[in-house]
């Protein structure tokens, strides 16, 4: 079973959440704040889903160096 720590849809909902309760503790920051959590959030989904594809292929590499 995948980890849901990692999944893209947790990731995403988790950085709304928190920008949502910086623009309410900064209110005058709100522009800032969501600029930063797109960026780092975008950031996060491409780090997890290379590492998940790199993970893939080797899993793969694996099973055909053990079946030839």
């Amino acid at each position: 079973m995948p980890s849901r720590w990692t999944s893209r849809k947790f990731l995403l909902t988790l950085s709304a959440q928190i920008a949502a309760l910086l623009v309410l503790l900064f209110p005058h920051r709100g522009a800032e704040i969501g600029e930063a959590t797109q960026a780092i959030a975008s950031l996060l989904v491409m780090l997890l889903s290379s590492l998940g594809y790199v993970h893939a292929e080797s899993s793969i590499d694996r099973l055909n160096q053990n079946n030839p």
